[in-house]
């Protein structure tokens, strides 16, 4: 099928940069959202508490990233979609850097729910810039679908293995330098 509005190279280049932007942007999402669930674990053991004293720090971190979409997708309108992008790589960064700093209960439940926050930024901004940018928006949707669920498939075994080499605060680091970079 051909197609009616030729793009030149420079906006396709541009509109692949974009998605490949987006894309790893959806893995990382599903995939700092899913570090706590693993690494609780350790902290229980370090901090001396009950897992089902620090279980339940995940619900402030879930139930901010499901709510806050909802601003963050009236934020699109306002502010642009490719500025929240940006603000969702720098926010996740320090979220996760803030919960690899936490020394009490207090403290990560507070930076757990920053990085819930941080998550809810994702959705709104990463379909609005796929759908603006892609000449093939079904096989791009189903790309970055499957991003997402490489995210949340590698959560565990990334954060077991970053936390039984480093300790679990690298668990939660190393996300955040590579959603910095």
């Amino acid at each position: 099928m051909c197609n009616p509005h030729p793009v030149s190279t420079n906006t396709m280049t541009e509109a692949r940069r974009t998605i490949l932007f987006v894309n790893a942007a959806h893995a990382l999402t599903h995939y700092v959202i899913l570090i706590f669930p693993t690494a609780v674990i350790a902290i229980s053991l370090e901090w001396q508490l009950g897992y089902g004293e620090l279980v339940p720090l995940a619900t402030g971190c879930l139930v901010a990233y499901g709510l806050l979409s909802l601003p963050a997708g009236w934020m699109v309108n306002v502010v642009g979609p490719e500025r929240l992008l940006t603000a969702f790589f720098a926010l996740t960064g320090l979220a996760c850097f803030l919960v690899a700093a936490a020394g009490s209960w207090l403290m990560l439940g507070l930076a757990l729910l920053l990085l819930g926050a941080a998550g809810a930024i994702y959705h709104p901004v990463g379909l609005t810039l796929l759908t603006s940018v892609s000449a093939r928006l079904g096989r791009d949707l189903s790309i970055n679908g499957v991003c997402g669920n490489i995210g949340a498939a590698v959560a565990a075994a990334g954060t077991a293995l970053l936390t039984s080499l480093l300790g679990w605060r690298w668990a939660f680091i190393g996300p955040g330098l590579a959603a910095l970079l």
